[in-house]
C-alpha cells in the first residue's frame, strides 16, 4: 500500500480526487478483481477508453466522410455490422469467435481473448502478430 499512499499524495498535489480503497471496499468495488488485493486507489474522474468502441468510431466516421474502407489485403469492406463483424465487398463475412460474430476485443494484447496457434505454435496473441504469406493460423489455440 505504500504504492497508493504515495499514488494518493501525488494525485492530490495535482488536484485530482482519490480514495483510497483497503481490500473489503476493493473487493467490493470492483468484485471481478482476484481475492487476496490489500487494496487500490480510485479515482473517481479518471476515465477509460475502450479500444473497440473507439475503433468503430474512428471507422465509422471516416466511412461517412467519404474514405473507403479496405482490409490490409486491399479487399473492400462493404459494411461492419452492429455484431462486430465485418462483410467484405465481395460478401465474405468476418467475425472472430467460436462461430458467433464478435468484433475486435482489446487489440493490444491485454486481454488474451485473441490467441490462436500460428504455423503450430499454441496461445499466440493474433491481435500483436503481422501476417505473412503462408502462414497457417488456427482458432483452436
Amino acid at each position: 500500500m505504500t504504492e497508493v499512499r504515495r499514488r494518493e499524495d501525488s494525485y492530490r498535489a495535482h488536484g485530482l480526487k482519490v480514495k483510497v480503497l483497503d481490500a473489503a471496499a476493493l473487493a467490493r468495488s470492483e468484485p471481478n478483481l482476484r481475492g487476496g488485493l490489500a487494496g487500490g486507489l480510485r479515482v473517481p474522474d479518471d476515465a477509460v477508453v475502450y479500444p473497440p468502441r473507439a475503433a468503430r468510431f474512428l471507422v465509422e466516421s471516416a466511412v461517412a466522410a467519404g474514405a473507403p474502407l479496405r482490409t490490409r489485403l486491399g479487399v473492400t469492406v462493404g459494411s461492419i455490422g452492429g455484431d462486430g463483424s465485418a462483410t467484405l465487398a465481395d460478401g465474405t463475412r468476418l467475425s472472430a469467435g467460436r462461430g458467433e460474430a464478435r468484433g475486435p476485443l482489446c487489440g493490444m494484447g491485454l486481454c488474451f481473448e485473441c490467441r490462436v496457434s500460428i504455423n503450430g505454435q499454441p496461445h499466440c496473441r493474433s491481435c500483436l502478430t503481422l501476417c505473412e504469406p503462408g502462414m497457417e493460423v488456427r482458432t483452436d489455440a
